[in-house]
Formats: structure tokens, C-alpha cells, sequence
């Protein structure tokens, strides 16, 4: 008998290290996200270490996203149509997480020149923005394989 899917059409087994593959590159991104979001508030805060992290966690970023791009259309080429819907996800989200990694290292750039003439309140303020943004990526990276799998 062959296996069926829950819309009717026939089931492919599945190759675990496929579907795991970019999920883990996604996975991997989101920890780096929320890496540099910890080093931007550190930054705004006044480590000086905090932007030669950013950058490295930009680059980081780009080159998951690269390694993403390269595996992406073979993978939902020999994909079931949920496998298709879960990779598409992983997809956006990579997509949106290399976006943050840049807006994070122009805003660290930026930051870093104008830091002087800034209040204290108002990096402090600042800081707390980015830990917000921090904790909203965790929850997120948490959520995401649950969600996907729905």
C-alpha cells in the first residue's frame, strides 16, 4: 500500500537530513540575530569591543544566508508540498534575519559616531530597544520549529 499524505496525495519518506538542513540554517541565523542585537545594546551602552562583533555577525549572517540560497531550489525540487511550505517559511525568515543583521550594522555604525552627543537616557533608552528586539527574536527562534511544523 502506498503511504498518503493528510491532503490525499501520495507521501514521499522523507529525508530528514533535508528537511532538518535549512531549518538548521535558520536556526543558526536567528542565534546570530540575537547575537547582534546584544552586541548593538552593548554598544549603545558604550563597549567598545561591541561593533568588530556586529560586523562579524553581519558577515555571519550573509554567508548563512549564501549557504541558504545555494540549497534552497534543489531541496524543494525533491520536496512534498508540506516540505515546500515549511522550506518557504525558513526561507523568509532567513531572508528577513540577514535584513536585520544590516540594519543592525548601519544603525552600530551610525551609533558609534553620533554616541558622544547623545543623552544618557536616551542610549539608555536605546539599549533597552534592542534587548526588546533581542527577546523578540528568542521567542521567535523558540516558536518557529513548532509553528512550521503545524
Amino acid at each position: 500500500m502506498v503511504p498518503m499524505s493528510q491532503n490525499g496525495s501520495v507521501a514521499r519518506k522523507e529525508d530528514p537530513t533535508q528537511r532538518d538542513g535549512l531549518l538548521d540554517l535558520t536556526t543558526r541565523a536567528y542565534g546570530v540575530a540575537i547575537s547582534a542585537a546584544h552586541s548593538a545594546a552593548d554598544l549603545v551602552l558604550g563597549a567598545s569591543s561591541a561593533l568588530a562583533r556586529i560586523v562579524a555577525n553581519e558577515r555571519e549572517l550573509d554567508e548563512l544566508d549564501l549557504e541558504f540560497d545555494e540549497r534552497v531550489a534543489e531541496e524543494l525540487a525533491h520536496s512534498s508540498v508540506d516540505q515546500v511550505r515549511e522550506k518557504l517559511a525558513c526561507l523568509k525568515c532567513m531572508i528577513d534575519l540577514e535584513r536585520v543583521g544590516d540594519l543592525l550594522l548601519s544603525f552600530a555604525t551610525r551609533a558609534e559616531t553620533v554616541h558622544s552627543r547623545l543623552d544618557m537616557r536616551d542610549l539608555r533608552d536605546l539599549g533597552d530597544m534592542l534587548s526588546a528586539l533581542a527577546k523578540m527574536l528568542a521567542d521567535t527562534q523558540t516558536a518557529f520549529p513548532a509553528a512550521i511544523m503545524l
